[in-house]
């Protein structure tokens, strides 16, 4: 049985006419963003299509205007309605024998609302940062992420002194640490969150992993929580900690800035890595993070930065690393880890690459050349050798606009093509594949082999901090009286001013959207703006004239209580 998933985008204070199938014998729900109401125009309960939720010629089954009123009455009005395409619940059965399926055309009517205007008073904002990372200094040597790298720790090696925890089914535990781990919701009240949290916050809280072997342990590298775009949990972060090591997980000795421990630089957003080389290499089987100072609680991912007493000499692609002939860049071929693309991707960053990124014809030609090795000496007797790399056009649903991970176009000169590709076949095939030596275009979670890639020289990065302008708001001479302190700040949060806006749930440039789901995001153009990612691309829109844009209502209001300025 097929299944049919649709994704619609609502833009503020406009009605949306939405399409949703569910098969028959299947129960599913319709839903609108909150501030919005559902509104059914027309329901088929029948076939008109040979291929939706089964293979079945019949294209004529039709219900009759019934099936209309009856979900009418249970649905309008609501802002989610759970369905089932039953006959013995709908109270209709058409053409008998015929594979059914429930076709809902409905909108999504804005839920009028009332603003008032209120004066506000000058605030004035301390300045936050914008992490970024750029490589320093000469390649180093003995670089590897020793957590959850290639010759990284089980996850029952990673311990703490606490863990967070409310209900069974929300997952903070230390195994959620690891870096570039993503929150995870499924649906059914269970959540994977993106990053271990401490279960009080104190000073003496601290995440601890035992490695592999004992190792030289240069640096170390964090990032704040991922936030779950469903229910935005949770926006926490450590901003500076302290670090421990031991041979034995018995005698702990701190790193030292002279004679007091010392205190490193974390995290001021959630998903940079911020890495600091430790002053001077230490020898540990043990390493603990001690969190110093956190925004609204302690919540981090992380790893150690260093090599076990087998690595890789100077110079060298690590073992099961190919490297191209007169290029810095080594490449990993997987023949027995197959993984979605967001998981593959994974895996590559956390061997310090990413998914391969075809650059040249000669590139080109050399990876087509290894893969058909692998093929011929692994894969003899498969037709099909198929290989992840950095090429997709999400968020889009059509088949344009492909970009490799770093934003570049992909170019068909380069990589071009198999024949009458891509066609996003059903509509959810967005993600790029090598196979048989010719570009395809797959679904994104299809678990496949990837090839990575990365420098044979590696750099320690720098964390680059720019500061935002802070501009003081003006104050407002309308009335009435009362008099406002502008907006509200989460506790143990800040705001984020960029020109003469205020934001205190922060901002998003449109190539963000590559990293959000389709809706509606506060855009960093200022509070008038919205950014919209959608299937057909990213936009930056205006609110309508004297609205400006609130990101908890997702909606274009007269007073925005997330934004302030322009």
């Amino acid at each position: 049985m097929h299944k049919y998933f649709f994704a619609f985008v609502f833009f503020p204070g406009v009605v949306f006419s939405l399409n949703k199938f569910i098969c028959e014998h299947s129960t599913d729900s319709i839903s609108c963003l909150n501030g919005y109401a559902l509104k059914i125009r027309s329901v088929n309960f029948g076939r008109t299509s040979k291929i939706v939720c089964s293979n079945d010629p019949t294209t004529n089954c039709y219900s009759s205007g019934r099936t209309t009123g009856y979900l009418a009455n249970k649905c309008n009005g609501l802002n989610a309605c759970q369905l089932t395409a039953d006959s013995n619940v709908i109270g209709e059965n058409p053409c008998p024998g015929v594979s059914k399926y429930l076709d809902l055309q409905y909108d999504c009517d804005p839920i009028p609302t009332t603003s008032t205007t209120t004066t506000t008073t000058t605030t004035t904002v301390a300045p936050v940062t914008q992490q970024t990372t750029t490589p320093q200094g000469a390649p180093q040597v003995c670089h590897e992420y020793l957590v959850s790298g290639m010759r990284g720790i089980p996850d029952n090696k990673l311990t703490a002194s606490s863990t967070w925890s409310n209900k069974t089914n929300d997952d903070h535990k230390p195994h959620r640490s690891r870096l570039f781990t993503t929150a995870v919701d499924y649906a059914n009240g269970t959540y994977l969150r993106g990053a271990w949290s401490a279960g009080v916050n104190d000073k003496n809280q601290y995440i601890q992993a035992e490695l592999a072997k004992v190792s030289t342990v240069r640096g170390m590298v964090t990032q704040g929580q991922n936030v779950n775009p469903k229910d935005n949990c949770c926006s926490q972060k450590v901003s500076s900690y302290r670090v421990g090591y031991s041979v034995d997980g018995t005698t702990w000795v701190m790193v030292k800035n002279g004679p007091n421990d010392m205190i490193f630089p974390g995290n001021t957003d959630q998903d940079t890595p911020v890495t600091n080389m430790l002053p001077c290499p230490v020898i540990a089987k043990y390493i603990r993070l001690y969190p110093v100072k956190w925004d609204k609680h302690i919540s981090l991912r992380w790893d150690a930065i260093g090599c076990p007493t087998d690595a890789s000499p100077y110079g060298q692609c690590p073992a099961g690393w190919l490297e191209r002939p007169g290029s810095n860049e080594c490449y990993l071929i997987t023949i027995n880890k197959t993984k979605g693309y967001d998981d593959a991707r994974q895996a590559c960053r956390l061997e310090q690459g990413d998914l391969v990124q075809i650059d040249t014809v000669a590139e080109r030609n050399w990876v087509i050349q290894q893969l058909n090795v692998v093929k011929n000496t692994k894969f003899p007797n498969n037709q099909l050798f198929q290989v992840w790399v950095g090429l997709s056009n999400r968020p889009r649903r059509d088949t344009i606009d492909y970009k490799w991970i770093d934003g570049t176009p992909h170019d068909t000169n380069i990589v071009p093509w198999l024949p009458n590709m891509p066609d996003n076949y059903l509509t959810i095939e967005h993600c790029g594949e090598l196979v048989n030596s010719g570009l395809n275009d797959i679904n994104c979670n299809n678990p496949i082999n990837y090839v990575c890639e990365k420098k044979k020289y590696w750099n320690a990065p720098v964390n680059n901090f720019t500061p935002a302008v802070v501009i003081p708001t003006t104050p407002s001479t309308q009335v009435p009286s009362t008099i406002h302190s502008g907006i509200p700040i989460p506790i143990g949060g800040s705001a984020q001013t960029i020109g003469q806006s205020t934001f205190t749930r922060g901002c998003h440039k449109a190539s963000d959207c590559r990293n959000l789901q389709l809706g509606d995001y506060q855009s960093c153009t200022g509070c008038h703006y919205y950014l919209t990612c959608a299937p057909s691309g990213d936009f930056v829109r205006p609110c309508p004239a004297n609205l400006i844009f609130d990101f908890n209502s997702k909606a274009c209001v007269a007073r925005s209580g997330t934004c302030i300025g322009p």
